[in-house]
């Protein structure tokens, strides 16, 4: 690849516009290769026409042209400085705006807070009362289940009671049986 003047110049134009002191090893690096001689010539024209433009800063300005020079500058920076305060005061504005917003939004989200605050305060004595009457029904289902065992424990008694009668009423019955058939038996015997 052939590396032209222009390109170097361009190259150092580049750094220099980046704030980058346009040295022969950061010229060379930016073109990727070359020799540090063909660089060197080309950036010493390039620092030459630098100076050369600097050199009309230099110039020194007629007082005549200085005065208007002057009020031109006082213009400018009282325009400047008005559109400056403009600016403030448009920003303040918006600022003022975006405070009173985030007060607001802080009054809402504190109101939002005391209300979640209050309704869990509700929460934990509604818990706390059910908690309480769940106790009280766990109680009351202790002394109904001593209750029912106390019933099961009676039933079961009475059960085997009714078995047991129900077993002697039979046997009774069986008796009176044998008992009506020997009266009958013994009827037929004093009739005959």
């Amino acid at each position: 690849m052939n590396i032209t003047n222009e390109r170097i110049h361009e190259i150092a134009n580049q750094l220099s516009d980046k704030g980058i002191k346009p040295t022969l090893n950061a010229v060379r690096n930016e073109l990727g290769s070359g020799s540090f001689s063909t660089i060197g010539q080309a950036m010493k024209i390039w620092r030459e026409a630098q100076e050369t433009d600097n050199s009309f800063i230099e110039v020194e300005i007629p007082d005549s042209l200085d005065e208007k020079v002057k009020i031109l500058i006082s213009s400018v920076w009282k325009e400047a400085t008005h559109l400056a305060n403009d600016k403030l005061n448009e920003d303040r504005k918006v600022l003022q705006e975006t405070r009173e917003r985030l007060e607001e939004e802080a009054s809402e989200s504190r109101e939002a807070v005391e209300i979640l605050e209050k309704e869990a305060e509700q929460n934990l004595a509604e818990i706390t009362t059910l908690e309480s009457e769940v106790g009280k029904s766990n109680e009351e289902n202790k002394i109904l289940s001593n209750k029912i065992n106390q019933l099961s424990q009676r039933i079961a008694v009475l059960e085997a009671s009714e078995k047991n009668l129900t077993h002697q009423l039979a046997k009774s019955e069986e008796r009176e049986s044998e008992m009506r058939s020997i009266l009958q038996n013994g009827k037929q015997k004093v009739a005959n």
